[in-house]
């Protein structure tokens, strides 16, 4: 894994952990936010990281209350001084999810706009159709304009 740094300092995301990624939590992650449908498996030598399972089927589509409560949840986090890595098997689809509704959020940036700002940073992020449709109904609710698609 090589975490990609997607806010300065603040925010990463990768594929699954393994190995001597944990070395990089450890140092420099506070919240490892997994997407995964199992769970970390962390060193027993690693202190001070909080692990939040947030399992995410492909092949069902999440609740947009279950994804703005977890933007939320990571938008304050980072807030705080938090230093959070978000993560999924291959760090593609369900982080890209995730990551393009907390730009969403946080910039009050439509659809479009987050994921182009978010495949700045990490190219291969794709979230599927399904989970963009999610993200058009999370750009509704939001109240932001929304972008240019097409």
């Amino acid at each position: 894994m090589a975490a990609t740094e997607m806010i300065h300092n603040i925010l990463y995301a990768s594929g699954s952990l393994r190995g001597k990624d944990w070395e990089f939590v450890s140092s420099q992650v506070t919240v490892v936010v997994n997407l995964s449908l199992r769970p970390d498996l962390p060193p027993d030598w690693l202190k001070g990281t909080l692990l939040l399972w947030e399992p995410l089927p492909m092949w069902q589509m999440p609740k947009l209350p279950w994804l703005i409560n977890l933007v939320y949840k990571i938008n304050r986090m980072l807030d705080k001084g938090e230093t959070v890595l978000v993560h999924c098997t291959n760090g593609k689809h369900r982080a890209g999810l995730v990551l393009t509704a907390l730009y969403m959020v946080r910039y009050r940036l439509g659809r479009e706009r987050a994921l182009q700002e978010v495949r700045k940073r990490k190219p291969d992020l794709s979230p599927p159709l399904p989970y963009l449709r999610l993200l058009d109904r999370l750009e509704e609710q939001l109240s932001v304009k929304p972008d240019s698609k097409g």
